[in-house]
């Protein structure tokens, strides 16, 4: 969840500084600047691309599947971060349609949006 939340990895960022290789430094940048985005999954092969479609902005990406993770299901709907042509981290199905509208409408609001984003998430995260 932490990699939602720009107020800890800025601060990381700007701690670690000249410690962090060049690669990792610059995918924090991208990271920071990349929103999330609450997404269906519309294409997945395996060991192919995925195309998601954003469901906030309407958008269609297609890219590589997230590292490390099952082939994603057509039709499932989730959270997921698209640096480039590259999932980061991982693809987090948010399959409720209440909690859908609930997150689309967050992160509508980019003012707040993040920090209630983690919120609801850690709320609704298995005990």
């Amino acid at each position: 969840l932490k990699l939602l939340d720009p107020d800890t990895l800025a601060p990381y960022r700007s701690a670690r500084g000249e410690l962090l290789p060049d690669d990792e430094r610059q995918l924090i940048d991208q990271i920071i600047g990349t929103p999330v985005r609450l997404a269906e999954v519309t294409e997945a092969q395996a060991g192919g691309p995925v195309t998601f479609h954003d469901l906030t902005t309407d958008e269609s990406v297609t890219c590589l599947p997230p590292p490390h993770q099952q082939l994603l299901a057509v039709g499932s709907v989730g959270l997921v971060r698209i640096v480039g042509e590259q999932v980061v981290g991982a693809f987090d199905a948010v399959p409720n349609p209440e909690n859908q509208a609930m997150i689309r409408s967050l992160l509508a609001d980019p003012a707040g949006g993040p920090r209630q984003l983690i919120q609801l998430l850690s709320a609704l995260a298995p005990a």
